[in-house]
């Protein structure tokens, strides 16, 4: 596998009188359709393996538009729209009515997060807006891949680098208390406190972002090392190893709650 596998969950609370009550719409990053099948051995009953036996498999689904991207894909899947209409066409373009000012996606002039460049409604978005008592949870690892499937709307959240659930006034002026509390406790160090043992061998296992997976003990001193970069360190391990998938699943639960 060249990168870890990482999961963005957006749950959808639909209103009393509709069915189902909720939606979840779970995206993997880095995963190929074909994977289901060459991995299916290693698959549990309760997982992939119910879904393809229970589930509907979509075996023609393609995309008009290339090249593409992480985050224009993201925004295709949540809208439904293309990126002509979505208006996530790359991460960083010139804006010919302000001099050819280079823009960051999702980025103010100040490079603080914005929701301002969004032009089309995602599901997460159209649910909440249509039904009363609806709401929407979006989750993940980055900001941006949570803002492209939430859009302007609903709720937002992602790991800062102190390891801690984020969002942004544009979703939540204050966090709310269960987010805060989850927060307060380190509840995201539990998933970085021990070694992660993967079911092959240690070379067959790297990413992008780094070739060592193991995720060593927190509370190991370096004398190299000062206690902000180890604050650091056990947080971006988030990002880089499973771990950062079973803090993800375990918040999602929470907010299922």
């Amino acid at each position: 596998m060249r990168k870890f596998l990482f999961t963005i969950l957006s749950l959808i609370t639909l209103g009393a009188t509709a069915q189902p009550k909720i939606a979840i719409n779970i995206v993997i990053g880095g995963m190929k359709a074909s994977d289901i099948a060459r991995y299916a051995d290693n698959f549990s009953d309760d997982g992939f393996k119910r879904l393809t036996r229970d589930g509907a498999i979509f075996t023609e689904c393609y995309t008009d538009f290339i090249p593409t991207s992480d985050y224009t894909a993201l925004a295709t899947l949540a809208t439904g729209a293309l990126p002509s209409m979505h208006g996530i066409s790359a991460t960083k373009w010139y804006d010919r009515a302000d001099k050819n000012r280079v823009v960051e996606l999702c980025r103010n002039e100040k490079g603080e997060l914005t929701t301002e460049h969004f032009s089309a409604q995602t599901l997460a978005g159209s649910v909440t807006d249509s039904q009363r008592g609806a709401k929407s949870i979006t989750i993940a690892h980055n900001p941006l891949s949570a803002m492209m499937l939430a859009g302007d709307s609903a709720e937002c959240y992602w790991i800062n680098e102190r390891g801690d659930w984020q969002s942004i006034p544009s979703y939540s002026k204050v966090l709310p208390a269960w987010v805060t509390a989850h927060n307060n406790i380190g509840f995201n160090r539990i998933f970085v406190m021990d070694t992660w043992f993967g079911k092959l061998s240690k070379s067959k296992y790297h990413n992008s972002h780094a070739t060592d997976i193991a995720v060593y003990d927190i509370y190991a001193k370096n004398k190299n090392t000062n206690s902000k970069k180890e604050t650091l360190g056990w947080a971006s391990k988030l990002h880089i190893t499973p771990a950062g998938n079973g803090a993800l699943f375990d918040f999602a639960k929470q907010a299922v709650d």
